[in-house]
Formats: structure tokens, C-alpha cells, sequence
């Protein structure tokens, strides 16, 4: 297992609404990484979920752009099988396994990377 922080995002909520997909949004507007993000979320599905990093609203996001519509997201299609309330979040577990932090995993996985590197290489090298 890998933990690793997801950033806050200061988000300023707006009063816009918009329809998509038959599910009443608002917009919210945030900063990430130097991009302005737009977003559109719903508070009828009370998940802070995002594409990659956008997330921490009160509501699952549905649509999400940065200010230049250089990096889109949007949902193309949400089933959500029994009622709204059956919702349930479950923390992944990692029993059984090492739990290491984000710059331990990359190391190791450089680590790997090189060695696998090398043996490709020598594998290469030798004709049998």
C-alpha cells in the first residue's frame, strides 16, 4: 500500500447551477497546480470525488475544466444502482502488506525500473 496526501483545493463555491446528465450541479471555482479549475458538482451525491486530484466538495464532480479548456473532464454516463442513502465509502485496506510513503514507492520502483533495464540489456547481449 502507498499513502500519499490529496491536496486541498481552496474552492470558492458559486450559485450556478446547470443540468447534466438530468443531475441538478453547481460550480465551484479553484486553483490546482497553477490551473484555475471550473467544476461542476452535485450535492445530490454527497461523495468528494474528482477526476485526478479535483475533489474535497460536497458533492461527486461531474464536469471539470481548467480556465484555458486545455484539460477537460466530464462523466459520460452514472449508474447508481439502489438508493442514494446505500452509499458507502470503505477505506481500502493494507493488511498483509508494508504500508510506504509516496517518495519510499518511487524510489523503489526507480530501483526496478533500472534493474530491469540491465537485465534486458544483458539478455540482449547474450545469443543463447
Amino acid at each position: 500500500c502507498i499513502y500519499d496526501t490529496i491536496p486541498r483545493i481552496s474552492w470558492k463555491l458559486k450559485e450556478d447551477t446547470m443540468t447534466i446528465l438530468g443531475i441538478k450541479c453547481q460550480m465551484a471555482e479553484g486553483y490546482f497546480l497553477g490551473r484555475k479549475y471550473n467544476v461542476w458538482y452535485t450535492p445530490e451525491i454527497p461523495l468528494p470525488f474528482g477526476p485526478g486530484n479535483l475533489g474535497n466538495l460536497p458533492g461527486l464532480i461531474i464536469e471539470a475544466y481548467d480556465e484555458r479548456k486545455e484539460r477537460i473532464y466530464s462523466i459520460a454516463k452514472l449508474e447508481i444502482p439502489g438508493k442514494k442513502e446505500n452509499i458507502m465509502i470503505i477505506e481500502p485496506s493494507c493488511s498483509g502488506t508494508k504500508a510506504i510513503g509516496r517518495n519510499e514507492f518511487n524510489k523503489i520502483n526507480n530501483e526496478e525500473r533500472i534493474e530491469m533495464m540491465r537485465r534486458s540489456k544483458a539478455a540482449s547481449n547474450n545469443p543463447n
